[in-house]
């Protein structure tokens, strides 16, 4: 749980995912909440070990009496429930996936399951691009057929950015870039239009404190970019 601890009484019907804007790397960001005073007691459930989550406290927060709340962001990773001795030992447990050169990854729950899955893209030893979502079923791992187009010397990034809980991905291409919107583990083109980079990366974060996922995005053949979100279209 995360608890926010406010100088006045909040107004439970202030109290959103629109005004508290609650984003995760891997996990869903659906959640609960509960008011007390001026207590507010996030309840999203289970985060996963190394998870990066970001909180935007927005302006749309308000006091019983109508006071506004002050603008305000939290980012933190989350640890693990019961930390493993120092001593650590790594084993290859034979996933089977696809070898990929140029490549990038990135761990997110695309299914809301509980478990993370793999998304990664690049160039295999055929020479052809893929964008593979390995989909975690117990330590098992099956390629979901997404029908991602294939890339390489891009990036692939997590993010929900029309805040309906499920993590939404963004596809940076030297072609053209792409936002696919997940509706339940289904990966539909959202068609907002993002220009094709190359050698890029990508990193989303609330720069606005709106409350909703901007995206900024590094590349070779031109000028960062910072993607503003204005609205459930991530336009």
């Amino acid at each position: 749980n995360i608890t926010l601890n406010f100088d006045a009484d909040v107004d439970p019907t202030t109290v959103s995912p629109q005004t508290l804007g609650l984003h995760r790397s891997m996990g869903r960001t659906a959640w609960d909440f509960d008011v007390n005073g001026g207590t507010v007691t996030l309840l999203p459930g289970s985060f996963f070990a190394g998870e990066v989550v970001h909180l935007t406290i927005s302006d749309g927060v308000r006091s019983t009496d109508g006071g506004v709340a002050t603008p305000h962001q939290l980012r933190f990773t989350a640890g693990a429930t019961a930390p493993p001795a120092c001593a650590r030992q790594w084993t290859d447990i034979g996933a089977g996936l696809t070898g990929a050169s140029d490549s990038d990854v990135a761990w997110g729950d695309a299914d809301g399951d509980g478990d993370l899955d793999i998304l990664v893209l690049g160039s295999t030893g055929t020479s052809s691009q893929i964008t593979h979502l390995y989909l975690n079923d117990g330590g098992t791992f099956t390629n979901a057929l997404a029908n991602l187009p294939g890339s390489s010397s891009g990036s692939v990034a997590w993010g929900d950015y029309d805040g309906d809980g499920d993590l939404d991905v963004l596809l940076i291409r030297e072609s053209a870039s792409r936002l696919y919107r997940n509706d339940g583990g289904i990966f539909t083109n959202s068609g907002v239009g993002l220009p094709g980079l190359l050698n890029a990366d990508a990193a989303w974060g609330d720069y606005d404190n709106d409350g909703d996922v901007d995206w900024f995005v590094t590349n070779e053949i031109g000028s960062n970019v910072l993607f503003r979100n204005d609205g459930p279209t991530g336009n």
